[in-house]
């Protein structure tokens, strides 16, 4: 919440009561209409530290796709910071074998499906791409990656990071 400095109280035209009486009316009111909001301080740091992560390359992809989806009648895709926590940690392992594949899936896909009730995950991963335009033509070029991001899913992350050399890896999740 908001602090609230109260510099007024010490006002020279408060010397009487109904005087103070009126400004700490409007200090409830101030204070009833800040503190009264339908999002924990909690969630606005997690929002925020969930924003502030993601990288321009990762919302452009993620901008590329909903515009794919949305070019052939599709919905959009909804940005989830589950599914990112878990492209994260694959792209990582990803970074650190080397190599891209799709290793642990199968518990990705499971723990996401629990912590979301996701009914259907599926994965795409990507290396060697400098561009986010780059990654997504070569995904839509690709049967089984076009087939992914056409599919019927309503939640998505992307998660794209560099090794040490610069060497880009990509891993996007989808769920419904």
């Amino acid at each position: 919440m908001p602090r609230i400095y109260l510099p007024i109280l010490l006002h020279p035209n408060l010397k009487d009561m109904k005087g103070f009486s009126k400004v700490l009316g409007l200090l409830l009111v101030l204070v009833l209409t800040t503190s009264c909001t339908s999002t924990s301080a909690e969630e606005e740091v997690d929002s925020f530290h969930f924003e502030a992560q993601v990288s321009p390359m990762e919302m452009e992809i993620l901008e590329l796709v909903n515009e794919h989806r949305a070019s052939i009648g599709l919905n959009t895709l909804d940005f989830d910071k589950t599914a990112y926590d878990y492209a994260i940690e694959h792209t990582k392992e990803m970074i650190v074998k080397n190599e891209i594949n799709h290793d642990d899936f199968d518990r990705r896909s499971s723990d996401l499906t629990i912590e979301t009730k996701a009914n259907y995950v599926s994965e795409i991963v990507g290396r060697n791409f400098i561009t986010a335009k780059g990654v997504v033509h070569a995904w839509l070029k690709s049967d089984t990656h076009r087939k992914a991001i056409e599919g019927d899913y309503f939640y998505t992350a992307v998660s794209a990071k560099a090794d040490s050399k610069g060497v880009f890896y990509f891993t996007q999740l989808f769920y419904r």
